[in-house]
């Protein structure tokens, strides 16, 4: 699992506590974290800029003379990217700058250097030259409206902290396999609260009409689905921050629609999958085992025979995804998709890990479905989405009243933990004003009941986490430390 210290900083007040910090606490007190990588080291010194004149290099066909205007005196750099031109918003490094360069490549240290014949000073940076990526076809192009002459650090999400989580430490905790549930813990470490990004208000969305037709047929395996139909979407490469925050968790950009799946899945730890609404037929879903010599080719481009206890999404002719691992090459999102059928659901986790360990096939959603997942969380990830491309997305809209089907609702979790009982097992002199916060801040309530307290486990730790008292004990005593 890798975890994101600028992206944990986005959800809670980490002002105080430096990446390093935060890995001891994380490590001492919730699971350990194996490694850090640091990313964008160096570009503290590249900065934006702004083209001012763009000429032909009088000794070479294909470099040009750049003008470059980057908060000081005008600067004239040598470029060879096809694509520079007068008046673009460009990332400028400097002589004395340090770039980290491609992927197996040795940073490398700017000078001013003569390039056949001309001085140029500094270089126009191409996505691979920051980092970004492979691309160096040409250079990176800002947003117009980006300030010139502040560090590029500034405008796009370059450096950062990777942390790498055991996740044997985490089989347990469904909640730790995306970044909110981090967020709850590191605040609890740091006495701060968690903020939590917005989601749809499921109020403000249609009411009036019927949701798009979804069955379960198969309630032991699904234990809730939820589908949204969003249309007037367009599809395209990501926006830089989008892409960028992915690939700094080793999660490759595909398209924006697609990306926003995979980044509530790393925010929410809840998978998502989008199908192409055109090619959802008959309209209609159906949640069911396979049926006898049923296959289906899966988005990797492998057709799969199909065993009967394996769980499949279908629509009135077949197979479109197989549950809780990969969607089908049949109904994927492509770039001229402009309507989609977004399912979040809630799988059996023995069924999701014997379908994957059969087929061989182990991804980002059967590694979380086999753990547990919360049912409250698929509402929650869906609106999620449909919040990011409200926003992200010119003119989307929900055109349906939400499908929810939640054949068995779980019943909250109570437990009575008497004070005593802490200081028993722990062996510390905790007050009980220090039991009743240190569970406050972890999401649980808690109802004094005399020298007890009634505590509500919230659902994404109700999930064969915390069921007995003295589960509860664990939660005060790693967080209160043990010494």
């Amino acid at each position: 699992m890798k975890l994101s210290y600028r992206w944990l900083g986005e959800l809670v007040d980490l002002s105080e506590t430096p990446p390093a910090a935060l890995k001891q606490r994380l490590t001492f007190h919730t699971a350990e974290v194996e490694d850090t990588e640091v990313l964008g080291e160096g570009l503290e010194a590249v900065v934006t800029g702004r083209v001012t004149g763009v000429r032909p290099h009088p000794d070479a066909d294909k470099l040009r003379l750049c003008t470059v205007e980057a908060g000081g005196d005008a600067i004239e750099v040598v470029c060879g990217a096809p694509n520079v031109a007068e008046g673009q918003i460009i990332a400028y490094a400097p002589e004395g700058a340090t770039l980290p360069g491609g992927e197996g490549e040795a940073p490398i240290t700017l000078e001013a250097r003569e390039i056949r014949g001309v001085l140029s000073r500094g270089m126009i940076c191409s996505e691979r030259e920051l980092g970004l990526g492979e691309s160096h076809d040409g250079i990176l192009v800002l947003a117009a409206e980006t300030e010139v002459g502040v560090p590029i650090t500034d405008v796009l999400p370059l450096t950062d902290t990777i942390y790498d989580i055991d996740n044997v430490c985490i089989t347990h905790r469904p909640d730790l396999w995306g970044h909110i549930g981090w967020a709850r813990e590191a605040a609890a470490l740091v006495k701060q609260r968690a903020s939590l990004p917005p989601v749809a208000d499921l109020a403000s969305l249609p009411q009036e009409g019927a949701p798009f037709p979804v069955a379960i047929d198969d309630p032991s395996g699904c234990r809730r689905y939820v589908g949204i139909v969003i249309e007037n979407l367009t599809n395209g490469p990501s926006p830089l921050w989008l892409s960028r925050r992915l690939e700094s968790l080793d999660v490759r950009s595909i398209d924006l629609l697609v990306d926003l799946t995979n980044l509530v899945l790393l925010e929410q730890g809840q998978p998502l999958h989008a199908f192409d609404l055109r090619d959802v037929r008959g309209g209609e879903i159906r949640v069911r085992t396979a049926l006898p010599g049923e296959s289906l080719t899966t988005l990797d481009g492998e057709k799969r025979t199909l065993a009967p206890d394996d769980l499949v999404i279908a629509d009135a002719e077949g197979a479109v995804a197989l549950a809780g691992v990969m969607g089908a090459e049949n109904s994927e999102v492509r770039a001229d998709t402009t309507a989609i059928l977004l399912e979040s659901a809630t799988f059996d986790p023995v069924r999701i890990r014997r379908t994957a360990t059969r087929l061989g096939i182990r991804t980002e959603a059967s590694a979380r479905f086999e753990k547990n997942l919360d049912p409250e969380l698929a509402l929650q990830a869906a609106l999620r989405f449909t919040q990011l491309c409200l926003d992200h997305v010119p003119g989307a809209r929900v055109s349906r009243p939400v499908a929810d089907c939640h054949p068995r609702p779980v019943e909250p979790i109570e437990i009575l933990l008497p004070y005593s009982l802490v200081r028993r097992r722990l062996g510390l002199r905790i007050a009980d004003t220090r039991v009743r916060s240190i569970l406050g801040s972890l999401g649980f309530g808690a109802v004094e009941e005399g020298s007890k307290i009634r505590v509500r486990v919230p659902s994404w730790r109700a999930t064969k986490d915390i069921e007995r008292a003295e589960d509860l004990v664990e939660e005060v005593g790693r967080i209160e430390g043990y010494r």
